[in-house]
């Protein structure tokens, strides 16, 4: 709170305001109710609600908004052998940042679901996940913007249908529905993927686009370029554009802040997308698959004392299926760096060795799906 109070731009809200507020909804209320929050925000006179919790190595910071209720912020760190310094840094960055990218209010209320596969295997599942976090992290550097899931967009949704009043200052709920489907390409020999994109707004669809049948290699490419041309311009002012310059440098500057705090699933899946815009920026490449190196090498350490995760995504059970996909992504980003010659001999081995041995202690991987692995990774010593 000191540290919070020291910001111009931040009144915190009195001890006297809190309690009035918390003696009419209780704390256990607020904290799961979403509507709950928006009435404590009106007792206490609050903007946004900062409820942060601590266990014995971990403390987790939730941001809510209290005019929708909607969650901006889930960011849990780990303690151990942290100065304390660092971590109130940390808070307080993150607490910081959220306010400023809602300085304006919630302009818009998005939620990106994962895509549905159409594949009667399951060789390309992964992709449900890849293909809705770009979007995500894409839509995140929008100012105003609020990434929610499905239940907190459709009760929005529902609630601004019967509002009887100040219906124009109410955030629309923006739907992005994905699903495509795999196939092998009999002239090139290669997989290709169709994917159909859907943006909705209630029953209304706003944009509904299939795009061109694209290699595997390329079409997170072509989702970035959709996004570019139609998907940003349902949560920009009109008129407005983003540039491919200025979106790559807030994507960068954002997966450095999360890895400064020790996030790398977030910070990794940011340079992703960064990647995307600029291919050529090798540095980000090589941090990308450092800090997916990082991200296990934690996780299983966690694991191993009962606790699981660093941030948000890890509290739920790592999947095999997630942890072998990260794994070949990061292989894939090797494999570029040393055929482009991007490094020298011995970063380009210090690299590609601890790249490949990171997924060698993750339990969460089957037996079916460890053998797999250790074909691919024959392949890629033998290729690499």
């Amino acid at each position: 709170m000191t540290r919070l109070g020291e910001a111009s731009d931040v009144a915190l809200v009195e001890r006297d305001d809190l309690g009035k507020a918390l003696d009419e909804i209780p704390l256990k209320d607020v904290l799961t109710d979403r509507v709950k929050r928006s009435r404590f925000g009106e007792i206490a006179g609050a903007d946004f609600l900062a409820r942060l919790s601590a266990t014995e190595n971990r403390v987790r910071l939730v941001m809510c908004d209290t005019k929708l209720g909607v969650t901006l912020q889930d960011l849990t760190l780990s303690t151990s052998d942290q100065p304390q310094d660092k971590i109130l840094k940390a808070l307080v960055f993150n607490v910081n940042q959220t306010i400023r990218s809602f300085a304006g209010g919630i302009k818009q209320v998005v939620a990106v679901p994962d895509f549905v596969c159409r594949d009667l295997t399951f060789d390309y599942n992964h992709l449900q996940m890849s293909y809705s976090a770009l979007l995500r992290a894409a839509y995140q550097q929008i100012p105003g913007v609020a990434i929610v899931a499905v239940e907190e967009a459709n009760a929005i949704a529902a609630e601004r249908d019967i509002a009887p009043e100040k219906r124009e200052d109410r955030a629309i709920s923006i739907f992005i529905e994905g699903e495509y489907r795999t196939s092998r390409d009999p002239q090139s020999n290669r997989t290709v993927v169709d994917i159909t994109l859907r943006a909705k707004h209630s029953e209304k669809t706003l944009v509904e686009r299939k795009l061109p049948t694209a290699p595997l290699s390329s079409s997170e490419a072509d989702l970035m370029t959709f996004f570019r041309s139609d998907l940003a311009k349902l949560a920009t002012p009109a008129g407005s554009k983003i540039d491919e310059e200025s979106q790559y440098k807030l994507l960068i500057e954002r997966a450095d802040s999360f890895g400064e705090l020790g996030e790398f699933r977030r910070s990794a899946d940011l340079r992703e997308a960064a990647l995307l815009l600029n291919p050529n920026a090798d540095d980000q490449r090589a941090l990308l698959v450092r800090e997916h190196i990082r991200f296990y090498r934690n996780y299983q350490r966690n694991a191993g004392s009962g606790s699981h995760g660093g941030n948000s995504d890890e509290t739920n059970q790592i999947t095999g299926l997630r942890a072998v996909n990260d794994w070949k992504r990061a292989l894939s980003h090797c494999e570029y760096l040393v055929i482009n010659q991007r490094l020298s001999r011995e970063e380009a081995s210090d690299l590609c060795n601890n790249a490949v041995k990171s997924i060698l202690s993750i339990r969460a991987i089957k037996s079916a799906q460890m053998d797999g692995c250790e074909n691919y990774r024959k392949d890629f010593i033998r290729h690499v």
